[in-house]
């Protein structure tokens, strides 16, 4: 069974035993010093600023890829496989992208259900935890 969409994942790295948190499919490093701390102060602010450095840059990906889109439908290089009007529209905010339409790194379903029925029972495994985020 898949953690739950957004599910905050904290344990040892099985490569450096080094405290990670998994999240939307990345390991980020935490420090194990201030994570061991009895101050939830001090754990929430690290916690929050992980995810807060790993969130700026994938937003940032996000917001290079919809100007990307945006600079080809410009240009008159797109077609309709790339963006229509119905997935980016202009607002005074700008363009609203639609996550089935963006190019980069979209799992499909049979790519999820591949990594159900194969990868997701070998987690427990060290070497194989090792291979894919180590």
């Amino acid at each position: 069974m898949l953690p739950p969409l957004g599910a905050l994942i904290i344990g040892p790295c099985p490569q450096c035993q080094e405290l990670v948190l998994v999240f939307c499919g990345r390991a980020l490093a935490l420090n194990k010093t201030i994570m061991g701390s009895n101050s939830y102060e001090e754990r929430r602010d690290h916690l929050l600023e992980v995810l807060n450095a790993f969130l700026e840059e994938r937003v940032g990906e996000v917001l290079e890829q919809i100007d990307s889109l945006e600079d080809e439908k410009e240009q008159g290089l797109s077609g309709s496989d790339n963006i229509d009007d119905a997935s980016a529209q202009s607002s005074e905010e700008g363009p609203v992208a639609r996550w089935d339409t963006l190019p980069a790194d979209i799992i499909s379903d049979g790519e999820q259900e591949a990594f159900v029925r194969n990868d997701l029972p070998l987690l427990d495994d060290r070497h194989y935890f090792h291979t894919i985020f180590g």
